[in-house]
């Protein structure tokens, strides 16, 4: 579907190489989340032992203790990883917002923050919750009853129908929101799904 007004659904989501560059961007947050815990949590360690009054933790205790934690951290980012790599190149649905609305305000270092939950809707009747960064992406493009389609696997899986309503693209790998007229994400400089795509 296209048309000169900016509506529509781009091809490019199903190309080879696009898809290829969408499973190369799940490996490197993947290679980063692990990499950042294998620095971090040892130095964690390592100023615990340190800091004055910590006699009574031992090297082998402080190991037993940080060693599980990386464990799980590795095995939960590989198994949300391989998940959203493994739903890559399945079909695509169209769909329909059920809900877009702010479902929690609370306060956290004196700043007031708003936490957001987006409800689509398929043809086929399931639904999709985005919570969170991924509903914040989106929050202020969509209203109840906007078409949309919904991209299994990918980082941030929705396309709008009516991209030029609002002139913002988001991109689908890292969720920046960008002009309607760029090529390129301003931020990852991965391609944008265009209508004319």
């Amino acid at each position: 579907m296209k048309n000169s007004t900016g509506s529509g659904y781009s091809r490019l989501a199903g190309e080879e190489s696009f898809l290829e560059a969408m499973k190369r961007c799940h490996l490197k947050n993947f290679v980063i989340a692990n990499a950042c815990s294998l620095v971090l949590f040892p130095l964690m360690g390592l100023i615990l032992l340190l800091l004055p009054g910590s006699r009574h933790i031992s090297l082998p205790l402080l190991a037993a203790v940080l060693l599980p934690v990386l464990l799980c951290i590795f095995l939960a980012t590989g198994i949300q990883t391989w998940s959203h790599i493994r739903k890559l190149g399945s079909p695509a649905v169209d769909c329909l917002v059920l809900e877009n609305k702010k479902f929690r305000e609370y306060t956290a270092k004196e700043r007031r923050r708003t936490r957001y939950r987006i409800v689509v809707e398929g043809e086929n009747g399931k639904k999709w919750k985005l919570k969170d960064h991924k509903a914040l992406a989106y929050h202020c493009l969509l209203e109840a009853g906007d078409r949309l389609r919904y991209h299994p696997g990918f980082a941030f899986p929705l396309e709008i129908y009516d991209k030029s309503r609002h002139g913002v693209l988001v991109c689908v790998f890292c969720g920046h929101g960008n002009s309607i007229l760029d090529r390129s994400c301003a931020r990852c400089h991965h391609p944008l799904l265009h209508s004319e795509n």
